[in-house]
């Protein structure tokens, strides 16, 4: 039986936890840029009130879900798995992670 205060366990865990944002993040990021250009696209269905707001939620969702594709790449070399930015990236990131996350309250 794997016990989850095995070492390697736990190496594996943080690993899936670094990588599963970065999965459904590409997928959200995929569906926000379709509704972006299927609602910029269409002269109507930019004039209606719908659409715009559609729009700007899509807009929204796809920095909120850019900010959790990159999850821990920004972050300091060392202090998590997948780690590989520097403390300004980690700053920035933090940032823009919470206007991305304003915009959507």
């Amino acid at each position: 039986m794997v016990s989850l205060s095995d070492p390697k366990c736990q190496i594996t865990l943080l690993k899936a936890m670094a990588i599963a944002p970065k999965v459904t993040a590409i997928i959200s990021l995929f569906s926000s840029t379709f509704i972006i250009q299927h609602v910029l696209r269409d002269r109507k269905r930019r004039s209606l009130t719908y659409h715009r707001l559609l729009l700007g939620m899509s807009i929204s969702d796809f920095f909120g879900s850019l900010m959790c594709f990159l999850s821990t790449w920004p972050i300091p070399r060392g202090e998590a798995c997948l780690a590989a930015g520097t403390t300004a990236t980690c700053t920035a990131q933090g940032f823009f992670n919470q206007t991305a996350a304003l915009c959507t309250i």
